[in-house]
C-alpha cells in the first residue's frame, strides 16, 4: 500500500517546481516540502518506531513540514490545538505518553511552564542537515493522534493508521472529484480532522492547498478565491451562514465559479443549501457524515438529489451503516468500514462502542426509502418525558426558529412524577428584547405539550471547547448539582 509519504515523494519528483502549500506569509514547493520534511527528520533519530510526538502550530507550512517529517521518521503525530485549554493539554500529554512536544510560538497562554512536563523544542531547532534514512511504515501504524472534542464527555485518543488516511482519501477523493488540477482553500484548523483531511487530500492528489487561520474573517477568504482563482473551498456551517448574512451580494458573484464548497455535518439550514445551490452556478455543495473515529462515513452532493437537503448522504464506497435499536424508525448509527479505528487510545473505558469491527457512534438517525441517511440526535441526550421519548435537538431545531433567539440548548431535568422534563438553556441575539414569558408562548404554541421545557434560563454564552462546540454535558452536570 501507498502511504502519504510515497505519494509526496512522487510530487516532489514530478512537479518539484509546483506549490504544495500557501499561506499569506510564505508557500512551499513539492520539492521544498520534501527536502524540509526531511531535515526535521534527521532531528527525530534518538526516538524508537512508533514514538510520539506532539505538534502545536497555528495554520502555516512549518506545521506541514513538521507533521511530514515525523511521519517520515515512522513515528506517530499527535496533533493539538493552538486554543487547548491548560487542563486539557495536560491530560493530553499524559494520556498520549508524548516524547516532545514542538511548537513555533511559546507564547500559547496552555505552554506557561509546559517544559516540568514535557521536552520542548521550537521548530527552528528541529531541522538538521545530512542523509536521512527511509523507514519503513506499515499500512498498521499510527500516522497521527488526535483528541474528541469533549462536547458530551471528556476527550478520548483516536489513533489514525496510515491505513485508515489511505482508505479515506480514496473515497474523498472518488466521491469529490479531487484532483492535482484543483487549488483548494481552507480555513480550518489543521489540529481538527475536517481541516487534517483537507490536508491529506491535497498532498495526495498533488494539488495546490492555500491555508488561513480565522475562518471568522470573511473578507479574507473571499479575497483569497479571487486572487488564486480557488476551486474548491472547505468551510464549516457557521461561516456559510455568516457568508450569506454579512455578504450575500458579494458571493453571488465571487463563489459562483467554484468547483465545490465542502461543509461538515453540523446541521446546515435547508434553506441555507438551497442558497448555495443557486449562487454555486458552475460547482457543487456537498456534506460529509463521519467521527473522528470514523472520518467521513457518508457524503451528499446536494445538487445530485435535489428533493434531501436535510440528509447527510449514502454510505461512502465499502463503507457499511445500520440502524440499531430502532424505537418509530430511529436507531443508533453503527458504522463498519477500514475507516473505524479498533479502540481508543491508552483508554478502555470507551471501548464498549466497539464490537466486532462496528462502531457505535451514539448517534441517532435513520435512513429513508432511498438509502439516504439523517441525524435526529445524541442517543445520551434522549429524554424520556413520562414514557414519550423526546429528542432535545428537534427542540433546539423548532425554538431556534424564534428569529430573537441566537442559541439554544436542551437538557432533561429529574421530575417526581413524569421522570424527567426539559430545560432551555437560552443566548438571546444581541438586539432581542424576548422575555422568557414570551419564549414559553412560543415553545407553547409551537411544540407538542410534551416538550415544552417546564425550565427556561437566559444565559451570556455556554461552555464551549477549543473548536467552538458547545459542551453539553458540563449544562448537564452542573444542573445535577444544582438539583
Amino acid at each position: 500500500m501507498k502511504t502519504l509519504i510515497d505519494l509526496l515523494e512522487h510530487h516532489s519528483k514530478n512537479t518539484p517546481k509546483k506549490n504544495a502549500i500557501i499561506t499569506h506569509n510564505d508557500a512551499l514547493t513539492y520539492q521544498q516540502l520534501s527536502e524540509q520534511s526531511s531535515k526535521f527528520q534527521n532531528s527525530l533519530t534518538d526516538f524508537s518506531k512508533n514514538s510520539v510526538v506532539s505538534l502545536m502550530f497555528e495554520n502555516s507550512t512549518n506545521f506541514v513540514v513538521s507533521y511530514i517529517g515525523i511521519l517520515k521518521a515512522g513515528l506517530t503525530a499527535h496533533i493539538l490545538s493552538p486554543n487547548i485549554s491548560r487542563q486539557n493539554l495536560l491530560f493530553q500529554i499524559k494520556n498520549s505518553e508524548s516524547q516532545l512536544l514542538v511548537t513555533q510560538n511559546l507564547d500559547f497562554t496552555s505552554l506557561e511552564n509546559i517544559d516540568s512536563f514535557i521536552k520542548v523544542k521550537q521548530f527552528d531547532d528541529m531541522l538538521s542537515k545530512g542523509d536521512y534514512t527511509n523507514h519503513e511504515i506499515l499500512s498498521t501504524n499510527f500516522a497521527h493522534l488526535l483528541y474528541t472534542s469533549g462536547t458530551t464527555s471528556e476527550p478520548k485518543g483516536v489513533g489514525i493508521t496510515h491505513s485508515n488516511i489511505i482508505f479515506t482519501l480514496k473515497n474523498i477523493i472518488s466521491v469529490l472529484g479531487y484532483s492535482s488540477n484543483d487549488i483548494s482553500l481552507s480555513p480550518l484548523p489543521l489540529s481538527h480532522s475536517f481541516g487534517l483531511g483537507c490536508l491529506n487530500t491535497n498532498l495526495y492528489t498533488g494539488g495546490q492547498l492555500i491555508l488561513l487561520n480565522n475562518a471568522s474573517n470573511l473578507d479574507e477568504i473571499l479575497e483569497t478565491i479571487q486572487k488564486f482563482s480557488v476551486s474548491t473551498l472547505a468551510a464549516v456551517p457557521a461561516t456559510l451562514i455568516k457568508l450569506l448574512k454579512f455578504h450575500k451580494n458579494k458571493i453571488q458573484n465571487e463563489l459562483k465559479d467554484l468547483r465545490l464548497l465542502i461543509t461538515n455535518s453540523t446541521s446546515v439550514p435547508p434553506e441555507i443549501v438551497s442558497e448555495y445551490k443557486t449562487i454555486l452556478k458552475n460547482g457543487n455543495l456537498a456534506t460529509y457524515y463521519g467521527l473522528t473515529e470514523a472520518s467521513r462515513s457518508t457524503f451528499m452532493i446536494f445538487e445530485n438529489h435535489l428533493d434531501n437537503d436535510t440528509s447527510v448522504g449514502k454510505p461512502a464506497p465499502d463503507v457499511e451503516i445500520k440502524i440499531k435499536n430502532k424505537h418509530n424508525d430511529i436507531g443508533e448509527i453503527w458504522i463498519k468500514g477500514s475507516n473505524v479505528i479498533k479502540e481508543y487510545w491508552n483508554d478502555s473505558s470507551g471501548n464498549e462502542n466497539f464490537m466486532h469491527d462496528w462502531i457505535k457512534t451514539g448517534d441517532l438517525g435513520y435512513f429513508d426509502k432511498q438509502g439516504f441517511l439523517y441525524l435526529s440526535g445524541r442517543l445520551d441526550n434522549v429524554v424520556n418525558i413520562g414514557g414519550e421519548k423526546v429528542f432535545p435537538e428537534y427542540v433546539e431545531k423548532i425554538i431556534k426558529q424564534n428569529s430573537g433567539i441566537e442559541e439554544v440548548v436542551i437538557i432533561g431535568q429529574k421530575h417526581n412524577v413524569l421522570g424527567h422534563t426539559l430545560k432551555a438553556f437560552v443566548k438571546l441575539n444581541p438586539q432581542s428584547t424576548l422575555k422568557k414569558s414570551d419564549i414559553l408562548s412560543f415553545c407553547i404554541k409551537n411544540l407538542e405539550k410534551h416538550m415544552v421545557p417546564l425550565k427556561i434560563e437566559l444565559v451570556d454564552d455556554f461552555p464551549v471547547t477549543e473548536y467552538g462546540k458547545i459542551k453539553r454535558f458540563l449544562l448537564c452536570s452542573e444542573e445535577l448539582k444544582n438539583d
